[in-house]
């Protein structure tokens, strides 16, 4: 089925009530009509449809799509590392970096990323936002690193450990990457090139690594039973 979808406006004047229409066409049919709106329901829906969405609005949502793809993904091929999870599922496909809508954050990412100018005020202002964003969310690691007012044990910060589904869902952030460029392998070059500094407590560590290798193993699974499927005679 293939429908075409017509949106007819009418607004005189600032002043009028204005009028919207949408109809649906069909092939090899007449125009029908689906639907009207007017006055300021007409306009509102008029200029949501016309406005261009900001990059930064653009990005958040292939973000969050992405992160979506990466749970789904262990969900469907490796399903026994899911059993335990209470709250990644909601966290990843729906809750996933959702104070980055805050003005505190939102506004500051906003101009540090795409505003064009990195001034030592915008450089702060994203700096605060980024200290803002990893204290509101448990899925970065930075959140379960404590630092001490005073050395404890002769060092000054703890690094707690992480529940489990965020780090499935820190996981996910991780790899939201390698989905938006097309190679799911590329985490692990990234995760081999930053575990140098990123501080996960010991046993967090060992699941972060635990679940990775079994996402690499899958993955050239895989790869070698589509390789195999496409030989002669398979």
């Amino acid at each position: 089925m293939v429908d075409s979808i017509l949106v007819s406006v009418d607004f005189p004047n600032k002043n009028d009530t204005g009028v919207m229409v949408v109809g649906r066409k069909r092939m090899n049919q007449s125009v029908e009509i689906i639907n009207a709106f007017q006055g300021d329901e007409a306009r509102e829906l008029y200029e949501r449809l016309i406005t261009t969405k900001k990059k930064y609005d653009q990005y958040l949502a292939r973000h969050r799509a992405n992160v979506k793809r990466g749970f789904d993904w262990l969900s469907e091929n490796l399903p026994g590392l899911m059993t335990n999870t209470l709250t990644a599922g909601w966290n990843t496909e729906f809750a996933h970096d959702q104070s980055k809508n805050e003005p505190d954050e939102y506004e500051a990412y906003d101009a540090y990323f795409y505003g064009n100018n990195r001034s030592y005020e915008v450089v702060q202002r994203y700096q605060r936002a980024w200290l803002l964003h990893i204290h509101r969310n448990p899925h970065h690691w930075q959140h379960w690193v404590l630092i001490h007012d005073d050395m404890e044990d002769g060092e000054l910060e703890t690094v707690l450990e992480m529940p489990y589904d965020y780090i499935i869902e820190m996981i996910c952030d991780w790899w939201s990457f390698s989905w938006q460029s097309g190679n799911l392998y590329e985490i692990f070059k990234w995760y081999e090139e930053h575990s140098k500094y990123i501080k996960l407590a010991q046993t967090t560590k060992i699941t972060v690594e635990y679940i990775l290798d079994n996402m690499k193993k899958k993955l050239q699974a895989l790869q070698y039973a589509d390789q195999s499927a496409m030989q002669p005679g398979a």
